[in-house]
């Protein structure tokens, strides 16, 4: 049986009227979020008036050096009035969007009227459309009525300039509406201006629009001889910081001795070494200055807006601290992970974190104990012997046959890369001869191949050369360590 919708509803959805749902029953949706990384910012070229062709350059020229000038402000801090444009523009985006999809949603809707859909199908199709129809409208009138001042919005953003996308070119000077061209290029401020020659002078006008309260929040005007230009590009500059940050804004500077100690602020790493940090907000900041071997420097320093505060720190130097270090029995190994310190008794300097120590003996387990600034300026150790002398004797003697059978491994290695190096030798003289009687019979094509042979030869019999002191040297360490482990085991023998 087949199904149809009520006359009056199908012509309401056939013209596309807005529905309007009841505020009780009404969905309200997400609420919209903040969609934008970074403050943007977009700089155009200069709109030129009675330039003559050796000026030209300078439409571009300013702005780029403007770009440059205003790249070091890292951050933009909103005002309330910035924060309020911005949840406003946010609504509205959120408002375009939602229509356009209503608006396909409809359209959509309208071809399934005169599509040759089964009837069932098409009733399924359409009742699917209707509800999402309903949603989106149900969520335009929330939007409607939406306070923009709920959207969560961070009080600052990084600082992205857009110059024209990939070919990094500025964008064009705006023909009609500078607030149109911003908000078509996505842009939260947009730089630009016009430069006019007239006769030896230059009148430069520039202005500054914020997208989001829709007006102007900078404007320069000026006239000067090229060749002073760069006074008021460092007025201009000087002048849109504050816009382009947005808040009072103080620098610091920072000289340390030694020159490599570590500095924080607020206890955040910076550099090593001298800093200088420009666009802080002001007030009062900490800074640490630390270096190993030398007493740590902790202060607060009063930023002041507008100026630049030096601050100047010269670490003192630790009188080192000695920790000594006994056993019993004594002259046992002490080691820092795999580096060997000495033997007890040692004194050593007091590390200034905390420090894993190893103290090893043949004759027990190795012991491990931990060191760090609360230790007591003496530590002693008893450490219980684990072998008895025949145990001791078993274990020194097989310690002797490992060290001499790697010794014995050894051996031929070296006997083997002397006779390759030999080998190589005549073969590499016979391959210069012969490459010798080819340049001489006029033969340069078979001359060459037998000298990039012979140079080939020539270096691998270099690697054996290498190759055979290398492992001569292993040899010789090895059986050194063989001489010494025969000893041990000859001393352990006569404890027994």
């Amino acid at each position: 049986m087949k199904r149809f919708l009520p006359p009056g509803l199908a012509i309401l959805l056939l013209l596309g009227h807005p529905i309007v749902i009841d505020a009780d029953n009404q969905t309200a949706g997400p609420l919209p979020e903040d969609d934008r990384p970074n403050w943007v910012i977009g700089v155009a070229t200069l709109l030129p008036k009675g330039l003559s062709q050796e000026n030209r350059y300078l439409t571009h020229s300013i702005p780029l050096l403007i770009i440059e000038r205003l790249e070091i402000v890292p951050t933009h801090f909103f005002s309330a009035g910035e924060l309020l444009g911005q949840q406003r523009a946010r609504v509205v985006r959120e408002k375009r969007a939602r229509a356009k999809e209503l608006s396909t949603l409809r359209r959509e809707r309208d071809e399934l009227f005169f599509s040759h859909l089964a009837g069932s199908v098409r009733e399924n199709k359409l009742s699917s459309y209707e509800r999402r129809i309903l949603e989106l409208v149900d969520h335009l009138n929330y939007l409607e009525e939406l306070d923009p001042r709920e959207i969560v919005f961070p009080e600052s953003k990084p600082v992205h300039f857009n110059i024209g996308g990939e070919s990094g070119s500025l964008l064009p000077a705006p023909a009609f509406s500078p607030l149109r061209m911003a908000k078509r290029e996505e842009l939260d401020l947009l730089i630009w201006g016009r430069i006019e020659e007239v006769q030896d002078y230059l009148y430069i006008e520039l202005g500054a629009l914020d997208t989001a309260l829709g007006r102007e929040v900078f404007s320069f005007k000026d006239a000067a001889v090229r060749e002073d230009l760069h006074q008021s590009i460092d007025a201009i500059v000087a002048d849109l910081v504050p816009v382009v940050w947005g808040r009072d804004w103080s620098a610091l500077r920072i000289e340390v001795e030694p020159q490599d100690s570590r500095v924080y602020l607020d206890g955040e790493y910076i550099a090593e070494g001298d800093v200088f940090l420009e666009y802080l907000l002001p007030g009062r900041r900490e800074v640490r200055v630390v270096h190993a071997g030398y007493m740590e420097s902790m202060a607060e320093v009063e930023l002041v807006p507008y100026e630049t505060t030096e601050y100047r720190v010269r670490l003192i130097e630790k009188v080192p601290e000695m920790v000594r270090i006994d056993s019993k029995p004594g002259k046992v190994n002490v080691y820092q992970g795999a580096m060997w310190l000495g033997k007890t008794p040692l004194e050593i300097i007091r590390p200034e974190s905390t420090t894993r120590l190893l103290l090893r003996s043949e004759e027990s387990d190795d012991f491990s104990f931990y060191l760090d600034k609360n230790s007591p300026n003496k530590l002693s150790f008893s450490i219980p012997e684990n072998l008895d002398p025949q145990s001791l004797q078993k274990k020194r003697r097989n310690d002797f046959y490992a060290s001499f059978g790697l010794f014995a491994l050894s051996v031929p290695l070296p006997f083997y890369f002397w006779a390759m190096y030999n080998d190589y030798y005549l073969i590499t003289k016979n391959a210069a001869n012969a490459a010798k009687e080819a340049e001489a019979l006029g033969l340069s094509a078979e001359a060459q191949r037998l000298n990039a042979e012979a140079w080939r030869l020539y270096a691998d019999h270099n690697n054996y050369y290498t190759a055979f002191w290398g492992t001569l040297s292993v040899s010789v360490s090895l059986f050194v360590n063989a001489v010494i482990t025969v000893l041990r085991y000859t001393a352990s023998a006569d404890r027994m």
